[in-house]
This record gives C-alpha cells, structure tokens and sequence, in this order.
C-alpha cells in the first residue's frame, strides 16, 4: 500500500470523474447548469487502460486513466460554455483538464519511485458504466444533486 490511510475510502464517495470545480457560484446556478448539461447525457461505457499520478506540492495522486471520447469531451465543453471558465479551477479549464479518477490521493513523496513502479507494471483495462452524474461540494463530500442517465439507445 502507498498510502497511510486509504484517501479514498476516507472520502467515502464512489470513484468518479471530475469534470469541474467553481469555488464562487450560487448553488442554484450550479444545479441548472447541472440539470441542463446531464438531462441528456446517456449512460454510456467508460474503458480505463492505464494507471499514472499527478505530483502535487506534498503528495502523488494515483490515477487510472479514461480512454477520451467524444462524450466525455462534450460533458467537459458544455459545462463551460455555461460558466465563466476563469472562476473554475486551473486544472479543471479546458486547456489544463487531465480526464482520471483518482485511485489514491495522499502518497508521500517519498514514495515516488514505488508508485512509478506501480504504474509501470502491465495493467489489464477494465470498463465501467457511467450511469450517474453527482454535483457535490467537498470536502466533505456532500451530494446535491444526483442524475442517473438514461438508456443509450
């Protein structure tokens, strides 16, 4: 293990991909742009085909990686479109954003060549569903509005 504690069972909130994070909005235009962006986004396969991480200041932030696809780009787009981009933050705008979900968040530095051997070994892809968009405020992570997609045709 890489982590002293499991950063993401301490979270407890399901492994996900973070399209956005804006600090400075009323909550209500955040539910509308939300409800206008998910209603018609369907349920849709998401293949992961590798692990890598991101270095931050005091940590390494484990992460598989979402094959990108038309979908997950438009998700991205829209939600900015509708927002003014320069309050969202940096990692997040379009020019910066990585798609991931994280794996684990608190990986001491001192670790680094033990992750970077983990990310190096052979990884089998696996597949999920994406079937629910959250609109969540952290930490602690808390659900303010959950959408579960419809039906691909």
């Amino acid at each position: 293990m890489l982590e002293e504690l499991p950063s993401m069972r301490c979270l407890r909130y399901r492994p996900h991909i973070t399209f956005a994070i804006y600090d400075d909005y009323q909550p209500d235009i955040l539910r509308d742009v939300f409800d206008s962006v998910f209603k018609s986004v369907k349920k849709t396969v998401v293949i992961f085909d590798e692990l890598n991480f991101f270095e931050t200041t005091d940590s390494l932030v484990l992460w598989a990686n979402p094959i990108v696809t038309v979908d997950i780009l438009e998700i991205h787009q829209r939600i900015h479109e509708l927002l003014n981009v320069n309050s969202c933050r940096d990692h997040y705008r379009p020019e910066n954003w990585v798609p991931h979900c994280s794996v684990a968040m608190s990986i001491p530095l001192n670790r680094k060549s033990e992750a970077m051997e983990f990310v190096d070994r052979e990884f089998d892809s696996f597949e999920v569903v994406f079937d629910v968009a959250d609109l969540v405020s952290f930490l602690p992570v808390q659900v303010d509005r959950e959408m579960v997609l419809a039906q691909a045709n």
